[in-house]
C-alpha cells in the first residue's frame, strides 16, 4: 500500500498511526501494522533529513551552518529565486509515495469518534465502513 510523503512528514503522523495499533484487526493486519510502523519511522527520519538538506541548500546559514530565520519563524533565503526553488523541491518530495507492508486498508467504523486531522493523515490507509447492526458501539 502506498502513502504520500505529505502525510508521513507531518510531526504527529506517527503518533496518530500508532493509535491504530490499539484497534482490533486480523492477526495478519496486526503483523503488517508492526512492520509498517518500523518502515514509517525510518522513512520519517529520512524525510526530515532530506527536508533539512534541501532547506540548507537554499537558505541563509549562520556561522554554525544552521538555517537563519526572519522574525523567528520565516526562513531567510539567499534570494526570491532560491525561496521558489526550495519550495518546489519540498513540494516534489511531499508528493512522492512510500510503500508500506499493508495488504488492505484498516477498517474504521463510521460512528467511531475521530478528528478531521486524523482522518486526513490516515486517508491513504483507512476505509470507513458502516458498523454492523449486530455490533453495539463500545
Amino acid at each position: 500500500m502506498k502513502i504520500k510523503n505529505q502525510y508521513v512528514i507531518e510531526d504527529d503522523f506517527l503518533i496518530i498511526f500508532d493509535g491504530l495499533l490499539k484497534k482490533d484487526m486480523t492477526a495478519k493486519q496486526c503483523l503488517e501494522m508492526i512492520q509498517s510502523i518500523e518502515v514509517l519511522t525510518t522513512h520519517y527520519k529520512a524525510l526530515k533529513n532530506t527536508q533539512l538538506t534541501i532547506v540548507k541548500k537554499y537558505a541563509v546559514l549562520n556561522d554554525h551552518g544552521e538555517v537563519t530565520f526572519l522574525d523567528g519563524t520565516k526562513i531567510a533565503f539567499k534570494s526570491l529565486e532560491d525561496d521558489s526553488k526550495c519550495n518546489k523541491e519540498l513540494v516534489e518530495i511531499r508528493q512522492e509515495t512510500i510503500d508500506i507492508p499493508l495488504s488492505s486498508k484498516i477498517k474504521i467504523y463510521d460512528d467511531d469518534v475521530s478528528t478531521p486531522r486524523k482522518m486526513w493523515l490516515l486517508s491513504d490507509i483507512v476505509e470507513i465502513v458502516e458498523r454492523p447492526v449486530s455490533e453495539t458501539k463500545k
